[in-house]
């Protein structure tokens, strides 16, 4: 007597079963995204033994990105379908709550039928949250809108990371202690509108033991220089800080000790907010990031800058991006003595600076090398220079004149592109992209706000 052969996917063990889930949450960049038909949702409904074995793993449960945003660029959700985002994510969380939570929201403010749902879930499930990152949409001025609070009885008793993206009107708990007594990481960026002044916002009642236990600090738009600098004086254990967009009182003289940080990002508007870094002692700086939010001015930024170089200490940094696509040669000539230290190197085009570092490529120890070039209608003639440049590049590097780790996906162009181009620099930029297709580079290109603004992360310190 013969059998039906079971397909093989129903001969393998639970444990197989498992193993293979588990091998999928690190292969797909979207797995924890709440969708019905994909990630741990759309394993459950393919027969009743994949059910089993992915109820019983937490670790497919414990990470969850739920956008409550209204669906269909409508700016009024339905209460079922936030009832239904709402039973999916709880149902979702329970699960994995056993491990330990990592919870990434997007919600709109638009109307007041999401932000008690979101409280809810909150508040269930503060006691395993081990990350919480929280971003809103929508305004919170009217009498109807509010901003989501994060007051829970229990507090946050296992929360090491809060990133928080919400409108500035956003209250703090009561007591920053008891609701956060393990928080590492903090970023705070406060949407800013036209009619909000710059005030400090970052928890000024944060006691200073917290600070104490900070290691990474994002502040965006939270005050003046001076206060930002005050915040980040009681936070001696920093390994990674980012700063942006200051207000505009005068910086302090006061010098700042940071023993510990290794990563430091900046990014403003103008260059006298760099005046506080001239002063500061970094004796383990090893990654440095210098972007913009708004530049006026750029060769007075550049004056800023160069003073930066004079004043870090650059025999210990392997890391360094400046996010501007104007410099001097100065510059340069700065820039080049710091070359056989670096391993990942952002910087604007430069055509003699691109040749510098092909004739030293034997002695560089060059991971990623990022260039961010600007195309515009009056100077479209760069995109000949930029392909040499490119051409110029990979063939050294196909030499064996950098590292091992070096590679063609890691020598990267960022071309900005402010407006649609006429036909003539529109061809050359297309030219360039087919090179570059052919020769393994990697190319981003698009308006200057759909680009990478930074190749460090706070938290990646």
């Amino acid at each position: 007597m013969t059998f039906p052969t079971l397909p093989l996917a129903q001969r393998l063990s639970y444990e197989t079963l498992g193993q293979i889930f588990l091998v999928l949450v690190d292969l797909s960049p979207d797995w924890a995204r709440l969708r019905p038909l994909a990630g741990p949702l759309a394993l459950t409904g393919v027969c009743a033994s994949w059910r089993v074995v992915a109820l019983s793993l937490p670790m497919l449960w414990n990470s969850l990105v739920v956008d409550f945003l209204p669906p269909d660029n409508h700016r009024v959700p339905s209460l079922r379908w936030v009832d239904s985002r709402f039973w999916m994510a709880y149902t979702w969380l329970a699960r994995g709550r056993s491990l330990g939570l990592c919870l990434d929201l997007k919600i709109s403010l638009w109307k007041p039928t999401v932000e008690p749902k979101v409280e809810i879930l909150l508040r269930h499930f503060a006691s395993s949250l081990d990350i919480l990152r929280l971003s809103t949409e929508g305004s919170s001025l009217s009498s109807e809108r509010r901003n989501v609070r994060l007051d829970s009885p229990s507090g946050y008793p296992r929360l090491r990371e809060l990133d928080l993206a919400i409108n500035n009107d956003f209250q703090w708990p009561p007591s920053f202690t008891i609701a956060f007594p393990r928080l590492e990481r903090l970023s705070f960026r406060p949407h800013m509108r036209a009619s909000s002044s710059y005030k400090n916002l970052a928890p000024a009642d944060l006691p200073i033991e917290n600070w104490g236990r900070i290691t990474h600090l994002r502040l965006d738009m939270c005050g003046e220089i001076d206060e930002m600098c005050k915040t980040v004086e009681n936070c001696p254990q920093l390994r990674g800080l980012h700063l942006a967009g200051f207000g505009m009182g005068p910086p302090s003289d006061q010098p700042l000790s940071l023993p510990s940080l290794t990563l430091l990002n900046i990014e403003t508007s103008s260059g006298w907010p760099l005046a506080p870094l001239l002063r500061w002692k970094l004796p383990k700086l090893r990654t440095l990031s210098l972007g913009e939010v708004r530049v006026n001015q750029p060769q007075h930024m550049i004056t800023w800058i160069q003073g930066v170089f004079q004043s870090v200490p650059f025999e210990r940094v392997t890391s360094f991006a400046v996010a501007y696509n104007y410099t001097t040669p100065n510059f340069f000539e700065l820039l080049l003595p710091t070359l056989p230290r670096m391993r990942r190197l952002r910087i604007p085009f430069d055509a003699d600076f691109c040749s510098k570092i092909v004739d030293t490529a034997k002695r560089l120890p060059l991971e990623q090398l990022c260039i961010s070039v600007g195309i515009r209608q009056q100077h479209h003639e760069l995109a000949g220079p930029i392909t040499e440049a490119m051409r110029a590049l990979t063939a050294a590097l196909h030499a064996g004149k950098f590292g091992p780790r070096m590679s063609p996906a890691a020598i990267i162009f960022l071309v900005e592109c402010w407006y649609p181009l006429d036909p003539e620099p529109q061809a050359r930029v297309d030219q360039f992209l087919r090179d570059a297709g052919q020769l393994g580079v990697t190319v981003h290109t698009g308006q200057p706000s759909t680009l990478p603004k930074r190749l460090f992360h706070v938290f990646d310190a």
